[in-house]
């Protein structure tokens, strides 16, 4: 009979097994990280009022996406990142109730495999400061297609409030992907904010429902703080002064 070896000398090899498999699960389930960034300007769209039907405003960022997407076989999730110009925010500012939000982009797949998705889609709002919309509450709804031909996303958010962010990103959890899967980009991709009921100034006298600026300077927030603070000791302060 033939000895077996002592554990000392199969405890490296058992090891090395071991971290190849955990190298093969994590390969398997990694995630497919596609950035976007805006350009510098807004498109500004307005259509006058026609036959009874009110006028129309559109304010427009437009991204800037990868033309082609590549899953090669990725199985984890697909992030779809937007951001504003380095440095920069968007900034929501709804002038009625009729304002809608909408961020579109659309994918073809050009060979037509599988592709699929499980779970939940999570939107999040980076450098937020207000109060973010959410999809599925308050007349918002989030329309998307992961099928055998596109990727359609279709985000539209109602009952807007004043909001800045500088960028969202967009998660899709991924299962049974199809190894070298192509999706091609089939129209622009956008940041909108749109009144169909608009009843305001034709341009140039329309207001911003969506504007482009630099992110304000942490010392700055901090002095309006301050100021808001010293409000009420200052109030009180003239108060007691003698008349």
């Amino acid at each position: 009979m033939i000895p077996s070896p002592p554990f000392r000398i199969l405890r490296p090899i058992l090891f090395s097994a071991v971290f190849i498999l955990v190298g093969l699960v994590s390969a398997s389930a990694q995630s497919l990280d596609i950035s976007g960034s805006a350009q510098p300007s807004i498109q500004t769209t307005y259509y006058p009022p026609e036959e009874g039907f009110p006028a129309t405003l559109e304010m427009t960022s437009t991204l800037v996406v990868p033309s082609v997407i590549n899953t090669n076989g990725d199985s984890g999730s697909l992030n779809l990142d937007y951001q504003a110009p380095a440095g920069e925010q968007f900034n929501i500012t709804p002038d009625s109730a009729d304002d809608d939000l909408y961020i579109s982009d659309y994918y073809v797949a050009s060979n037509n495999v599988g592709l699929s998705f499980s779970g939940t889609v999570s939107v999040t709002f980076t450098g937020l400061v207000g109060t973010a919309p959410t999809f599925g509450d308050g007349g918002s709804y989030f329309g998307y297609s992961f099928t055998n031909e596109a990727l359609d996303l279709d985000f539209n958010a109602t009952n807007l409030s004043d909001f800045s962010f500088t960028g969202v990103q967009f998660s899709f959890p991924l299962s049974g992907v199809g190894a070298n899967v192509n999706l091609t980009q089939d129209g622009p991709a956008w940041i909108q904010v749109s009144n169909d009921s608009y009843t305001g100034s034709a341009p140039p006298g329309n207001p911003q429902l969506i504007s482009i600026s630099p992110v304000p300077e942490p010392s700055g927030l901090a002095l309006l703080s301050l100021g808001a603070l010293s409000l009420p000791f200052l109030r009180r302060l003239i108060r007691r002064q003698p008349r």
